[in-house]
C-alpha cells in the first residue's frame, strides 16, 4: 500500500456533502458524494462515494444509474483486549428495511478520503484499530490491455494502533448485478435477479464468490454475464466465504455472525433466484467474505480484495451490438471474470506501482 500523493483531494468522513445542481435544466443531477470510479476504459464504471458506498453506475453504454445499493459494501469489526466487538458497516444507513440488522455508519467512526485518479483511500479509526482501504483499477498510461480491464483491486490494511491485542476483520459484500445494466434511465432495475445464482470458488491460494446467470447464448445481450469478488490475505488471517445470502432481506445470517466472530456463514445453502408470475422483487443473491486477524499492539496485516465483471456486449441506441476491448483476451462468453479477478490478484502491486510512478512523473513535470 502506498502513501497518498500530494495533489490527492481530501475530505473528512463526517464532512457536510456539499449540494450539486446541473447547469441546465434537465441535466443529469448525481449525488453529492461521489468518488473516484472504479472500471477500466470500455469497460463502464462504479462510483464508490467518498463515504464508502458504491452509487453511480455506468455499466451500460451511453446510460448512467444513480442509486445506492447497500447490498454492495463492506464493514469493519474489532474487539480489543477480549472485550465485546464494536461492528460497523462502511456507508450510510438506506432508506427502507432493507439489511436492517446492519449498523450502518455513525459518528463513533472517524476517518477521511483522499483521491487521485486512478486511485483512491478510504481510512478509518474505529476504536484501536487503523483501517486504510487503497482501492484502484489498473488505468496505466501507455498499456492499453491492462487499462481495459474490468477490474478493481481493494486493498486493505489493518493496524493495531492501541496498547492491548485486538481481533479485527473486514468484510466485503456485494449482490449479483447479473441482467441489471440493459436499459436507460437512472433509477435502479426493479425485477431483474430472476436466474441468478452465486458459488464459492477457491483455486491457487485465493478464496471468492463468482455470481453468475442462466443463459443460453454462446455470446450473452448486453448486461448479462459474471462478476467476481476474490480474497487473498497474508499468513495468519482466516478468510470465510459465504456465497449466497439474500441482500433485499434483513441480513441477520451474515451480520450477526460477522459481528460474533469476524468471519460469515459458509452453510446458508444454494439458491437460485425466480421471480415466477409475483409482483413483488425477487430475492437478491448476495455474496460476502471476511478476513479476521489477530493483531498485538503496533502489528499490522494486508488483505487484498478484487471485484471483476464480464458484461462482454454493449448496444447502442439503434440496436446495434459491439464486443468490448478486453474480450480480445478473455473471449465474448460473459464467463471469465473469475480469471480477470485472479490476474488482478495476482498483478495488484505491479498495476499499483504503475500508478505511483505516473503521479511522481506528473508531479515532477508540474
Amino acid at each position: 500500500m502506498t502513501t497518498q500523493p500530494k495533489f490527492a483531494f481530501r475530505r473528512a468522513l463526517h464532512d457536510p456533502i456539499p449540494e450539486t445542481r446541473g447547469k441546465v435544466e434537465g441535466q443529469l443531477h448525481g449525488p453529492g458524494d461521489l468518488g473516484v470510479p472504479i472500471g477500466g476504459i470500455g469497460t463502464g464504471g462504479i462510483v464508490q462515494s467518498c463515504r464508502g458506498g458504491f452509487n453511480r453506475w455506468s455499466l451500460k453504454t451511453g446510460s448512467v444509474k444513480l442509486f445506492r445499493e447497500p447490498a454492495c459494501g463492506f464493514a469493519l469489526r474489532v474487539a480489543e483486549g477480549g472485550g465485546s466487538p464494536s461492528v460497523m458497516a462502511l456507508q450510510p444507513a438506506p432508506e427502507g428495511g432493507q439489511l436492517s440488522t446492519f449498523n450502518w455508519l455513525g459518528e463513533d467512526i472517524d476517518g477521511s478520503y483522499a483521491a487521485a485518479f486512478p486511485k483512491a483511500w478510504h481510512e478509518y479509526q474505529f476504536g484501536a484499530l487503523q483501517a486504510v482501504q487503497e482501492s484502484y483499477s489498473p488505468v496505466i498510461p501507455g498499456d492499453v490491455e491492462t487499462s481495459a480491464l474490468p477490474v478493481a483491486v481493494f486493498r486493505w490494511r489493518l493496524e493495531n494502533t492501541g496498547s492491548e491485542p485486538i481481533e479485527a476483520a473486514v468484510m466485503a459484500h456485494w449482490a449479483n448485478m447479473s441482467g441489471w445494466f440493459d436499459s436507460w434511465g437512472t433509477d435502479r432495475p426493479y425485477r431483474r435477479n430472476a436466474g441468478n445464482s452465486n458459488k464459492a470458488i477457491e483455486n491457487n491460494g485465493y478464496r471468492g464468490v463468482l455470481f453468475d446467470r442462466v443463459r443460453f447464448d454462446d455470446v450473452p445481450p448486453e448486461g448479462v454475464g459474471q462478476f467476481a469478488l476474490l480474497g487473498h490475505a497474508e499468513p495468519g488471517v482466516d478468510i470465510s466465504v459465504c456465497p449466497t445470502f439474500d441482500g433485499l432481506g434483513d441480513g441477520a445470517d451474515v451480520w450477526n455472525a460477522f459481528s460474533e466472530t469476524g468471519s460469515v456463514p459458509e452453510d446458508l445453502g444454494w439458491w437460485l433466484a425466480d421471480t415466477g408470475f409475483a409482483e413483488a422483487e425477487t430475492g437478491m443473491p448476495t455474496g460476502a467474505i471476511a478476513a479476521r486477524v489477530s493483531l498485538p499492539p503496533g502489528q499490522r496485516t494486508e488483505i487484498s480484495l478484487v471485484l471483476a465483471w464480464d458484461l462482454p456486449t454493449i448496444r447502442f441506441g439503434s440496436g446495434r451490438t459491439h464486443q468490448r476491448y478486453y474480450t480480445k483476451n478473455f473471449g465474448t462468453d460473459g464467463k471469465n471474470a473469475e480469471a480477470i479477478a485472479a490476474q488482478g490478484l495476482a498483478k495488484a502491486t505491479i498495476w499499483s506501482d504503475a500508478i505511483d510512478a505516473w503521479h511522481a512523473a506528473e508531479i515532477q513535470d508540474t
